[in-house]
């Protein structure tokens, strides 16, 4: 089954937009935003998301689909989630941060992730994002 790439809300409201040609981020009403690079277009966002080099985690739906799907591009790691509630085959994306995996994942998972970049040919590039969103809190 594949799955739909679901910005959000309307462009000029989305509080992940692109503001710049690189993956970023802002404090936003206290919290920590992140925005897209620019270049990331629906297209190459919905290939990402179908990529058989995905790594999936947290729980799943009936319907087997996952809370969190992880892919690497240009370097940057992009958490996508459902829009909405689990299952319905609709996830929207964001670049993910170092604070945001230990929030989101178990070790066991922060682990397998390690794993899946290594495998992927990702692991120099993961831990270089990582490092430099270390520092991205309020």
């Amino acid at each position: 089954m594949l799955l739909a790439f679901d910005p959000g809300e309307p462009a000029a409201q989305r509080k992940h937009a692109p503001r710049a040609s690189h993956a970023t981020w802002a404090l936003l009403a206290g919290a920590v935003r992140t925005f897209c690079a620019q270049g990331i277009t629906h297209a190459i966002a919905e290939a990402s998301l179908n990529s058989p080099e995905r790594f999936e985690a947290g729980e799943r739906s009936a319907n087997g689909e996952p809370a969190f799907i992880y892919v690497m591009h240009d370097g940057v790691l992009y958490r996508l989630v459902p829009t909405g509630m689990l299952g319905c085959g609709r996830y929207h994306g964001f670049p993910e941060t170092m604070k945001g995996l230990a929030d989101k994942l178990t070790e066991k998972e922060q682990r397998a992730l390690l794993s899946w970049a290594e495998q992927h040919g990702h692991r120099r590039a993961l831990a270089s994002w990582l490092r430099s969103t270390k520092d991205w809190t309020r």
